[in-house]
């Protein structure tokens, strides 16, 4: 056999193993999806990050006709959550659901890779307008503005270490004249109960999480944390109403590893829009205080490199501090 002869038998068998492989991808993304989902969410159980994300794997339960569960994988700034999408095999039954928190992380040094290496966006499916920053009842201030007054006052700040939380936190201590202690206490709910055993003052957790404490007057609502007060609180002045020039947006979206095939992100778009949407989950959203909603495509990769922007501004005040 000639080495021309040799070539052209090659050429045949890899078009033969291309022609097969592309055959393969087309019919595991017609038969998806055939076995069971995981939602994979870079947060503890019992914030509204996993409470969402258990709703909504409820109706993709139903939808897409398989079972769809949640595997929470907290730590490191969703580092341990975006890792496992990064090692997960890209054919639809691994997602990724957080809030907007860990888009910058490769602009802080966090990861090597930016989100946009390691997930595909499949959509953004709710604002978080109720998060809300608690003080404990015995806090001698009721907003930041008061705070701002108090020259003899010290406080301490229960945040999620090298997160917005903290981020955030460092801003606020910046324009109160920085008489907040700033101390790492992990998941919103590891927070809340830092402030309720008395051994922080303030913390960021949402409406629902501290709603039987603030009817109780075991906590009370300093601020809101967005541009709009929080629709569970409307009484609740937000930040910048407070004179803090800080704000932020939050809102939580789905991701897939990102050389998931086409035609399989465009079921999961779909099954996710029309579950978005079920008047039911709408319902169960009043819970969370979280506007249930779907934005796709260029509108919602837009609005994610925003929030990367606002949330990279937010987090150099760390290195900063």
């Amino acid at each position: 056999m000639n080495l021309k002869s040799l070539n052209r038998q090659l050429v045949f068998a890899f078009t033969i193993v291309f022609m097969l492989s592309l055959s393969m991808f087309a019919s595991a993304s017609e038969k998806f999806p055939e076995r069971p989902i995981t939602i994979v969410v870079p947060a503890a159980p019992g914030g509204d990050s996993d409470g969402t994300a258990r709703l909504i794997a409820k109706y993709l339960t139903e939808k897409l006709g398989q079972s769809v569960t949640v595997l929470n994988r907290p730590g490191a700034a969703a580092v341990v959550a975006v890792n496992h999408l990064k090692n997960a095999p890209a054919d639809g039954y691994v997602a990724y659901y957080s809030t907007g928190f860990m888009l910058a992380n490769h602009l802080a040094g966090l990861t090597k890779d930016s989100w946009e290496e390691v997930l595909k966006p499949v959509g953004i499916t709710g604002n978080i307008t109720n998060s809300i920053i608690v003080a404990r009842k015995e806090v001698p201030v009721n907003t930041f503005k008061e705070l701002k007054e108090r020259k003899d006052l010290s406080l301490n700040f229960a945040v999620e270490a090298g997160t917005i939380a903290e981020g955030l936190a460092v801003a606020i201590n910046n324009e109160t004249g920085g008489r907040m202690n700033i101390v790492g206490f992990g998941s919103a709910s590891a927070r809340m109960m830092g402030v309720l055993g008395g051994h922080a003052d303030l913390a960021q957790v949402t409406v629902s999480m501290a709603k039987d404490h603030l009817q109780t007057g075991k906590l009370k609502a300093v601020a809101g944390i967005s541009d709009n007060r929080p629709s569970q609180k409307p009484e609740v002045s937000t930040l910048k109403e407070q004179g803090v020039n800080a704000a932020y947006n939050a809102f939580h979206w789905f991701g897939l590893p990102k050389n998931t095939p086409d035609a399989i992100v465009a079921k999961f778009t779909t099954a996710l829009e029309q579950v978005m949407k079920d008047p039911r989950l709408v319902k169960d959203y009043e819970f969370w205080g979280e506007t249930p909603l779907f934005r796709s495509g260029k509108e919602a990769y837009a609005e994610m490199k925003a929030a990367e922007k606002n949330i990279y501004e937010i987090n150099q005040l760390m290195v900063k501090k």
